[in-house]
């Protein structure tokens, strides 16, 4: 590929939320782009890392989605009664399912997860903003306008990316989800930012 092609395909495989779809972009990417083999084989094992060793699917479990509705289950209510050193030890073991230890082999791998965690939260604010249960109050009688949703999916994403982490002395190390987050909400909702630090 040359350089903008392989710019396009980059664009084209982080906005692809269709598994089946995605993998075989990265397999044709894999067996014909020798200039980027490097980022390519860094993207195989960032989709191992979330979605395991199981040949592609309609559907497969999502463990970067899974890190994050833990965090946000933690965000809302509370760390428990064993308090920060538990909280710690989580998001520890969160830090590890994303894969941050390969991210810190090198800058390529560092910015091919950051790229996966764009991909990720993409998919969810797109998730958030379809789903009627999501956008709604009272049991789903209250549809909210798009204005909330995006304030609520806002709100989330500085508790789970910001205040949960600096709670567990975490805060540098997930840097690299708060950029994420912040790069897939700013593209979903043009014109609005999040604030680059918490209140």
């Amino acid at each position: 590929m040359t350089e903008q092609e392989y710019a396009q395909w980059k664009n084209a495989y982080g906005k692809e939320y269709r598994l089946k779809a995605r993998y075989a972009m990265l397999e044709e990417a894999l067996q014909e782009d020798k200039e980027h083999q490097q980022e390519h084989l860094l993207r195989l094992r960032f989709w191992q890392q979330r979605y395991g060793d199981q040949p592609a699917q309609a559907k497969l479990p999502d463990r970067y989605v899974g890190v994050w509705m833990d965090m946000l289950y933690s965000a809302t209510n509370g760390s428990g009664w064993f308090g920060k050193k538990r909280l710690t030890r989580e998001l520890t073991r969160n830090l590890t399912a994303l894969g941050v230890e390969i991210a810190e082999e090198s800058a390529c791998a560092e910015e091919m997860l950051y790229e996966e965690l764009c991909a990720m939260m993409r998919f969810y604010i797109y998730t958030c903003t379809k789903d009627g249960k999501y956008g709604s109050q009272l049991f789903g009688t209250m549809p909210l306008g798009e204005e909330k949703v995006m304030g609520k999916i806002a709100d989330e994403i500085t508790r789970v990316t910001r205040e949960l982490p600096k709670q567990a002395g975490l805060s540098k190390e997930y840097t690299i989800l708060y950029k994420a987050a912040k790069t897939a909400f700013e593209e979903t909702f043009p014109g609005e930012t999040l604030a680059e630090e918490t209140k």
